[in-house]
C-alpha cells in the first residue's frame, strides 16, 4: 500500500514510497510526536537482498513485532513506514524516552549486495530534507547509540574512520 501524504519530498534522488504499518499493529504505537531529533540506525542485516523493500515488508508483516521506525533507505528506495507525527519503537529508551517519543528513526540498509555509499548518500539527502521540514538542527541528528549507549549502532558509520563525521558532512552539503 502506497500513500501520498504530506510532507514527502518531490525531488527525491530515488523513489520515495510511503508503505505504512497498519493502524492498530503492535509496532505502530500511535502516540503523537513533534519531531525534535533524527536518529540514525543501521539495519544490522547484511544478508543479500535485505534492502529497503525487504525491511518494509518485515516491519509491516511480522506478527507481534514491537520494533518500528519511520524510514528505511537503500541505494534504490527511501521508504516511509510511519507518519512523522507518530512515534516509533526504535531508540531502545522506553515508552517515554526522548529517542522514541521525539525522534524520527531512520534505518540505513547494510545488505551485502547493496551499494552502501549510495545508501549513505540517499540517507544524507533524506536527513537534510527532514531537517528543513521540521526545523531540526544538525546537532540533533544523532546515532542510536546516544539513546542506548551499549548499542554499537549505526555500526558501519561508527566503525569506519571518519564515518560519522563524513555522514554529517554529507548532510550539511545537502542542507546548504
Amino acid at each position: 500500500m502506497i500513500y501520498l501524504l504530506e510532507p514527502y519530498p518531490r525531488n527525491s534522488p530515488v523513489p520515495y514510497l510511503q508503505e505504512f504499518i497498519a493502524v492498530g499493529r503492535r509496532n505502530r504505537p500511535g502516540y503523537s510526536m513533534k519531531p525534535k531529533w533524527i536518529t540514525i540506525h543501521d539495519t544490522a542485516n547484511s544478508s543479500s537482498g535485505a534492502g529497503a523493500k525487504m525491511h518494509s515488508q518485515y516491519v509491516r508483516n511480522t506478527p507481534d513485532l514491537v520494533a518500528s521506525w519511520h524510514i528505511t533507505i537503500d541505494e534504490k528506495y527511501i521508504i516511509q513506514h510511519l507518519p512523522f507525527n507518530e512515534n516509533g519503537w526504535h531508540a531502545t529508551d522506553g515508552t517515554y524516552g526522548t529517542g522514541n517519543r521525539e525522534s524520527i528513526g531512520i534505518e540505513l540498509a547494510q545488505n551485502s549486495d547493496g551499494n552502501r555509499p549510495k545508501t549513505e548518500d540517499n540517507g544524507a539527502w533524506t536527513v537534510a530534507w527532514l531537517m528543513k521540514e521540521f526545523n531540526i538542527p544538525l546537532s540533533n541528528v544523532v546515532q542510536h547509540n546516544k539513546w542506548y549507549p551499549v548499542k554499537n549502532c549505526p555500526n558501519i558509520l561508527r566503525n569506519r574512520v571518519g564515518g560519522w563525521q563524513g555522514f554529517l558532512n554529507q548532510i550539511q552539503f545537502y542542507f546548504d
